[in-house]
């Protein structure tokens, strides 16, 4: 646990990004969580998306390459689990994600990046709810994750 911590500090001291809480990025030299006029490391969506949505649902979506499909799973408090595809489109800040079911079923989900790229807010509506539903999103990117052994 003590080499754990110690290789940690070393590239923390190295990197200079401060480690933060669970859902948060990093906060790099120079304040890397300003307002924005790009993205960070030049990519809007990201690697993954870690969401919310009503009814504690949280899920995952996990982004195939480069391209706007993601691979999303959800999981509730009670134990039920979602799969679906999504495919995101993007324009300026402006996000419309398609979650598409058999048989179908589909939800449009519409939301907002944030000025400084690392979160998503909006609203959705599904084929079998049509009452719009809030949802957030936190956007993974890769560049700036440290690996687990090193968070712990």
């Amino acid at each position: 646990m003590e080499v754990q911590m110690l290789a940690a500090g070393i590239l923390v001291a190295m990197l200079g990004v401060a480690q933060p809480a669970r859902g948060e990025p990093p906060t790099y030299p120079g304040g890397d969580r300003a307002v924005r006029a790009t993205p960070p490391f030049g990519d809007a969506l990201g690697d993954a998306w870690e969401m919310e949505e009503v009814a504690s649902w949280r899920g995952t979506w996990l982004r195939r390459g480069s391209s706007r499909i993601f691979d999303a799973y959800w999981v509730h408090p009670t134990g039920e689990r979602v799969r679906a595809t999504l495919e995101i489109w993007l324009e300026g800040r402006s996000v419309t994600v398609v979650r598409r079911h058999p048989g179908g079923k589909y939800c449009r989900y519409d939301g907002i990046i944030s000025p400084d790229w690392w979160s998503v807010e909006g609203r959705y509506t599904c084929t079998w709810e049509r009452t719009p539903m809030a949802w957030r999103a936190t956007i993974v990117r890769l560049e700036q994750s440290l690996p687990a052994l090193l968070r712990e």
